[in-house]
């Protein structure tokens, strides 16, 4: 029996959490497809496609959310403008940048900015999940 049980390949299973994300990327399948991915693993999740309006719902209600989760390039506002204005707005909120290359984006730029972590494109389920959920663990070791 146990060695039928080491056949079993392991496979990771996906990291559930809870909280409120706001996903921004301008692309609208990759919010749509985004949200699926996040709502299964147990957040709630707010999609825009527009980074102008993501900052607006962000200004509503900035304690309404417990992590931000934006894409780097956009028209209109870049994902590094506008962590940098919601961070004005709120300096404890995780952001997690997404990226489909470094964009030139350095470990030190990110730090400085107050952006927690980067994930690259396509985002990867498992990958995504262990992020956020490092992301929101490091927020609460800040509220502590």
């Amino acid at each position: 029996r146990d060695k039928e049980m080491e056949k079993i390949p392991s496979r990771p299973f996906l990291i559930k959490g809870t909280g409120r994300i706001l996903l921004v990327d301008d692309e609208e399948n990759i919010v749509i497809s985004g949200r699926q991915i996040l709502m299964k693993m147990g957040y709630e999740v707010v999609g825009v496609t527009d980074s102008l309006e993501a900052l607006e719902v962000f200004k509503k209600e900035p304690h309404a959310f417990d992590l931000v989760l934006t894409d780097v390039t956009m028209p209109k506002m870049t994902g590094i403008e506008l962590s940098k204005e919601i961070i004005k707005i709120r300096q404890d909120i995780p952001i997690v940048l997404c990226t489909g290359f470094s964009e030139g984006l350095t470990s030190n730029m990110v730090e400085n900015i107050g952006i927690v972590d980067t994930v690259m494109k396509p985002m990867i389920a498992g990958e995504l999940a262990e992020v956020i959920r490092n992301a929101l663990r490091t927020e609460d070791l800040v509220d502590s």
